[in-house]
């Protein structure tokens, strides 16, 4: 290899060790729209995951349990768990909204977390 390949390939080199260490770079600082979006389904989840063991907490403080609730009609006698819930959990700002709960109550009963008797 002459002196000219050698000072190319060294030229290649540095240009790529300088991109990676400029990604990098771009990565910790959160500037990658990639590294963003992962970012944001990581947190996102993590959310999701800390409304439902609210969810499963506030239920067993009002002592029952999440996977044999008492069944609930509207218009007949009953107790409305997940309305008492909701009270509780719409207390709760940071994870909660209205329509998010109703989410997490949906997704829950979907996975099996929350069950009637």
């Amino acid at each position: 290899m002459n002196e000219i390949e050698k000072e190319k390939m060294l030229f290649k080199w540095l240009n790529i060790s300088r991109d990676l260490k400029e990604r990098k770079e771009r990565a910790n600082a959160g500037m990658l729209k990639e590294e963003k979006s992962n970012l944001s389904e990581i947190d996102s989840r993590s959310k999701m995951q800390k409304q439902e063991d609210a969810i499963i907490e506030i239920i067993k403080r009002q002592h029952y349990d999440p996977l044999s609730l008492p069944p609930y009609k509207a218009g007949k006698n009953g107790i409305n768990v997940k309305g008492m819930v909701s009270e509780h959990a719409l207390e709760i700002t940071k994870l909660f909204t209205k329509h998010s709960f109703e989410n997490a109550w949906e997704r829950m009963r979907k996975d099996g977390s929350l069950k009637d008797r």
